[in-house]
């Protein structure tokens, strides 16, 4: 009989540290796809609000083929001296890819108070409808310049909501330029950090995030990840490799978890 007891208790005791482990896994998994996201939207929104000669260029044909499928819709504002809130949206329609192969839909609504290029400008960005790939974005986020090629990102009741749950992220981030090319904005890279809250529990923090434009996915590296209860997280991005691997260390074991 003891023996029937200790095996049942060794069998619940390894069940319930299996489960702990694969939600911690799930946990880093859903960090790193909203932070993804978020990170694919904001160079974006840089791009088409950082001047106002562009802007209003794009506003003008509603369209540039050659940087993005979304359409660019003027709404209210000051075009002529484009001084002042300009108030436009960029609908990316019933879906289309776009020019970093990722496929997008739906609308992002943006006032801007002037081009991000000036510091103190400040851009507010709304999503409606807006979704990438499966996963519908709600909220938005403020971007604000703080420096040349420097921006502070905070959020705003920002939430992704895929087939099966919704994700929340409160993050206050800093985008900073490291490169450009005037001719391919695929090949502008960013370093980013971070201060975040993932579903109001779990708080990740983040130094020297890569992200190339041109490349779905953070590319070097760390984040790390306090849950009450359980052992820090750091995630590990790589060194440079636009992939989709990254390196997940929970205390002494390490496990490699693929961002979506």
């Amino acid at each position: 009989m003891k023996y029937i007891f200790y095996t049942a208790l060794f069998i619940a005791l390894f069940s319930s540290c299996r489960n702990n482990e694969s939600r911690s896994i799930q946990t880093a998994k859903d960090y790193l796809h909203i932070s993804n996201h978020l990170s694919t939207v904001v160079p974006f929104v840089i791009k088409v609000s950082e001047d106002s000669t562009y802007l209003k260029q794009l506003l003008s044909n509603q369209s540039d083929t050659s940087f993005s499928c979304a359409s660019f819709n003027y709404i209210s504002g000051d075009t002529s001296s484009m001084e002042g809130p300009i108030e436009f949206e960029i609908d990316f329609y019933q879906g289309c890819v776009d020019k970093d192969g990722i496929a997008k839909a739906g609308l992002v609504y943006c006032i801007l108070q002037q081009p991000v290029s000036n510091i103190d400008a400040v851009c507010q960005v709304q999503f409606d409808g807006f979704k990438i790939s499966n996963d519908f974005f709600w909220g938005g986020f403020n971007l604000t310049t703080k420096d040349i090629n420097k921006w502070k990102v905070i959020t705003t009741d920002y939430s992704i909501q895929s087939v099966k749950k919704q994700t929340t992220l409160l993050d206050t981030l800093l985008f900073c330029k490291v490169s450009s090319n005037p001719f391919n904005s695929l090949d502008d890279q960013f370093i980013i950090s971070s201060k975040g809250l993932l579903n109001q529990s779990v708080e990740g923090y983040s130094t020297d995030l890569v992200k190339i434009v041109g490349c779905n996915w953070f590319s070097q590296g760390i984040i790390e990840l306090d849950i009450e209860d359980q052992t820090k997280q750091i995630i590990n991005l790589g060194a440079g490799d636009c992939d989709n691997e990254a390196l997940l260390e929970i205390g002494a074991y390490d496990f490699v978890v693929q961002m979506n």
